[in-house]
């Protein structure tokens, strides 16, 4: 290997470093990996299986709640902050930061109560955190983004009853 091709592994090193968080250490990515992404995969399989049966849905929906909740137990929440216990961050990428805010002004504003609230926030959080750390989800993510922000209509009046803004607060 030549003077410019150790350099340029270097800088591509030191890149990689600098993006170090939290959920790119080897402890949380196998546990993703292993214990939420594909069991959770083959569960979803299961739901949309034109063979599987009433049972089998909602057995796989059961184990998908204990899926995240055990994404929920394992897994901080993502944070603008350094990680107390680790010294890395919770995140790296500037638009994992807008994220959080996001969530965080939401849920200032949001007041569901309950599973609903908690199931919600772990959504979102699941959500950063793949977004973060995951090139290919981030790309699908950008991809979203990019076609919300190009025609999303919010002008459509709808006929709704008062109550229906009833988990919102200004």
């Amino acid at each position: 290997m030549g003077r410019l091709e150790k350099e340029a592994r270097d800088e591509r090193v030191r890149q990689q470093m600098a993006r170090q968080t939290v959920y790119t250490s080897l402890p949380y990515q196998t546990f993703m990996v292993h214990a939420i992404k594909a069991p959770m995969l083959e569960n979803l399989m299961a739901i949309i299986s034109p063979e599987a049966t009433t049972q089998d849905r909602v057995k796989a929906m059961l184990r998908i709640r204990k899926i995240l909740e055990l994404f929920n137990d394992k897994f901080p929440e993502p944070q603008i902050e350094i990680h107390p216990e680790t010294g890395l961050p919770y995140v790296w990428h500037p638009n994992s930061e807008r994220l959080i805010k996001f969530r965080d002004e939401f849920f200032t504003h949001c007041h569901l109560g309950g599973m609903r609230e908690k199931f919600l926030r772990m959504g979102i959080n699941f959500l950063i955190i793949i977004y973060d750390y995951d090139p290919p989800y981030r790309m699908m993510i950008d991809w979203w983004a990019e076609r919300l922000i190009q025609g999303w209509r919010l002008d459509i009046p709808i006929t709704v009853h008062p109550h229906a803004w009833a988990w919102w607060t200004e």
